[in-house]
């Protein structure tokens, strides 16, 4: 059962330029919840789910908007733990989560998926909007006996030729299905397909159309929620030397490496055998490069880790238009830096994409130590700002700071108290003002302070060490 909510704040305005504060609130965490899990929604919401104690519920979900005014409060009479949540909705208004083995919605309004209603279907894409769960896959047709690899008999679903889209509509719950055909040369149950973005009218997806370790082909296609394509470009792209470089295998956080699991001391892959049973990492296409797409501007970028055969390592960039044309190719090295496959699973490469720049980041989980931050225009691609640690750690979530989390712990002068993640390092890198406001959070003790870019600008979430407040605040970069 859902219930509404409502909770009050303490609201305090004032000015801080260039980088502006629009407004500040503080929120109190009360003594009988505790955070289970946050996040920013595909519109830069903050959403909590917190667990309940002498409640007549277990969980409550709250969600502020851009603007920091609680746009939602949900609470269930079961408990819904972290790896039971599997994402908010663009907006944070309702989200999916795993009620035992099956998909619910939580939301405002009462939402479920009847007994049955996604057993006759093979998603492997979905997601949800304001109004919409939309999943694309195939049609279950019926079952046939096979032995599988180790002689064992199992049921394996016979799925239809065709993908199809299906379209739940939260208010009334019916389901609407649409054909969908993917590009020629590319399949919709892949690997190297991906959701680039998405709204109540519309999915881009991104398919890699041919690749290999010196060049690599990408379609982009735009789908309406009834299936039809609008649209498709192919960006192609490749090294500067195929004779002395590749592309590079990299952890680029975007599902880049498989794993299994072995029952002996062998060690192979790119990590190596501890115990008798022991979990490697293989990489495949995706570690190789990745694209993303800017909603803003409509337009797209490839990139990915470059390996030479001797020098350091770096990042080919390519910028394109929303037709598809080139607008810009960046070749940034890295110093000190290389990108060698063993621990490469190890080794991260990030790339993001804010609204005033582009933000890239290069570092080491094991081994040689680096940390190293990039601001760069997103007009031309231009080195605008850097930054290079060799002191750091990652953060671990604990019951401190209100039981939020941020990435990184640099024990660097200016930002050594601060729990920090990596859109706080790059906007204080590209503005001196905001760089001088995380310096006097620092003075003032040990803060976490995580960040989120919107349309209306850069959204904070603060947490002191101690204590049940955590403050937002907005800043409107100029």
């Amino acid at each position: 059962m859902f219930k509404s909510f409502i909770f009050s704040f303490i609201i305090i305005f004032f000015c801080f330029y260039p980088v502006q504060a629009q407004n500040e609130k503080q929120v109190s965490i009360e003594d009988n919840f505790t955070i289970e899990d946050f996040g920013f929604t595909e519109k830069g919401h903050f959403y909590t789910l917190e667990l309940a104690k002498k409640m007549d519920y277990k969980s409550r979900y709250r969600v502020w908007g851009a603007n920091l005014e609680l746009l939602s409060t949900i609470t269930n009479e079961d408990d819904i733990k972290r790896y039971e949540f599997e994402y908010p909705s663009d907006n944070g208004k309702s989200f999916i989560y795993k009620d035992r083995f099956d998909l619910a919605i939580g939301s405002s309004e009462p939402i479920t998926f009847d007994d049955g209603e996604f057993e006759s279907i093979d998603l492997y894409h979905q997601f949800l909007t304001d109004t919409k769960f939309i999943g694309i896959g195939k049609k279950i047709e019926g079952k046939e006996l096979k032995f599988s690899w180790n002689n064992i008999i199992e049921n394996k679903d016979i799925l239809s030729l065709s993908y199809f889209m299906f379209a739940k509509d939260l208010k009334s719950g019916t389901i609407k299905v649409y054909p969908i055909v993917a590009p020629k040369e590319c399949e919709l149950k892949d690997n190297n397909t991906q959701v680039l973005y998405y709204n109540e009218d519309s999915v881009v997806m991104s398919f890699i159309k041919e690749t290999s370790r010196t060049e690599r082909s990408y379609i982009v296609a735009t789908y309406s929620i009834t299936g039809r394509k609008l649209k498709e470009v192919e960006l192609n792209f490749s090294v500067d030397n195929p004779e002395s470089e590749k592309f590079a295998i990299v952890n680029l956080e975007n599902g880049g490496f498989d794993q299994t699991t072995t029952s002996d001391n062998s060690g192979f892959g790119n990590s190596l055998g501890k115990t008798d049973v022991d979990t490697h990492t293989f990489a495949n296409d995706k570690s190789q490069g990745d694209i993303r797409y800017d909603a803003v501007e409509k337009s797209y970028y490839v990139y990915a880790g470059i390996k030479p055969k001797k020098g350091d390592s770096g990042i080919l960039i390519q910028k394109y238009d929303k037709e598809g044309e080139l607008v810009w190719r960046k070749n940034h090295i890295f110093s000190e830096t290389s990108f060698h496959y063993i621990n490469s699973y190890n080794r991260f490469l990030t790339f993001d994409v804010y609204q005033p720049f582009i933000g890239v980041s290069v570092y080491s989980t094991k081994g040689k130590n680096y940390c190293d931050f990039y601001v760069l225009d997103k007009n031309s691609g231009e080195l605008k700002a850097s930054k290079k640690y060799k002191n750091y750690n990652f953060f671990r979530k604990s019951k401190k700071f209100n039981g939020l989390s941020a990435e990184y712990k640099i024990n660097s002068d200016g930002i050594k108290n601060l729990g920090i993640d990596r859109s706080i390092i790059y906007t204080s890198l590209y503005d001196a003002k905001f760089e001088n406001y995380i310096q006097s959070l620092n003075a003032k003790g040990r803060f976490l302070i995580i960040g989120e870019y919107t349309d209306q600008g850069l959204n904070l979430v603060v947490s002191p060490e101690s204590g049940d407040e955590i403050t937002f605040k907005n800043f409107s970069l100029n």
